[in-house]
């Protein structure tokens, strides 16, 4: 199974005011893609893209449109991580494999939206599928594949003030982190699982996700609220910066509140990002 996933296509945030999330994210120094909407759903996005993945600013925009589940996460979320997609290296193939492995897809589903490029208006198509949520306990992950890869970026949407390049992962606080290896285990391959005292953590292809309790996870990100009562709860994402000291340059010029962690990377609180501590680091 884990030579089907490339690695985090993209994240979720979840935006209670969708429009108020665009400016809190522009201001930290996102450049953000024009107004998305998905057709035939309630949803639409704004996305943060980089060149090999990017962030989905995701909000409810026509309570008359059908709701699927994943439509009911986005209201009950609020502001906050909502979920992750992986890339397949290749959708059909990544479906097989999942149902090899006893992981319950979901059929391929067609999604489409429309988005307005620099050079014109454009039509993304996509395929995506679910895996059973006992597949990937405490946060739910889904398979996206691109149809039209090229559309879904334009050279003007990839500079960002703040020196973002990329994702390097995201971090859940969970109850029992120990007793969710044995699933991802399945999904990402028992080799890019590890269990450090009480920390799990899956490496995929230069990407890291890490679900701890809430101590073990405040003891990496000190400016993690409360949220031991909210469990589990997407509570981190972490990115590539050129460089840390050109963001906490533009961070202070746009008067954002931010901390220098002890190794050098910059946390922005959740009280500054919509619900999700942000962090930024150089390299990987």
């Amino acid at each position: 199974m884990a030579g089907h996933i490339r690695g985090i296509d993209h994240v979720l945030i979840a935006a209670a005011d969708l429009e108020h999330s665009a400016q809190v994210w522009r201001r930290l120094g996102f450049t953000l893609t024009p107004y998305g909407r998905h057709i035939g759903k309630p949803t639409a996005n704004y996305c943060i893209m980089f060149p090999n993945d990017y962030v989905e600013l995701l909000g409810i925009v026509d309570e008359a449109a059908p709701f699927a589940r994943h439509d009911r996460l986005v209201r009950q979320r609020g502001d906050g991580l909502l979920a992750s997609a992986l890339a397949p290296s290749d959708a059909e193939a990544a479906l097989e494999a999942v149902r090899a492995a006893g992981l319950e897809p979901s059929p391929l589903r067609d999604l489409h939206r429309k988005v307005e490029r620099p050079d014109g208006p454009a039509d993304l198509y996509f395929k995506n599928f679910d895996v059973d949520p006992g597949a990937t306990p405490d946060f739910r992950m889904f398979f996206c594949a691109h149809l039209t890869p090229d559309e879904m970026r334009h050279p003007d949407w990839l500079e960002h003030a703040n020196g973002v390049i990329g994702l390097r992962g995201y971090c859940v606080a969970s109850a029992n982190p120990g007793a969710l290896a044995e699933a991802y285990g399945k999904l990402f391959g028992a080799g890019a699982i590890t269990m450090t005292d009480e920390v799990l953590t899956i490496f995929c292809n230069g990407y890291r996700i890490l679900f701890a309790k809430p101590v073990d996870l405040r003891a990496l990100y000190p400016e993690v609220e409360q949220i031991e009562d909210r469990l589990p709860h997407g509570a981190v994402v972490s990115f590539r910066v050129r460089s840390n000291q050109g963001a906490a340059e533009h961070l202070r010029q746009a008067g954002v509140d931010f901390v220098h962690a002890d190794d050098g990377g910059i946390l922005l609180p959740a009280r500054e990002a919509t619900g999700v501590l942000v962090e930024f680091r150089e390299g990987d």
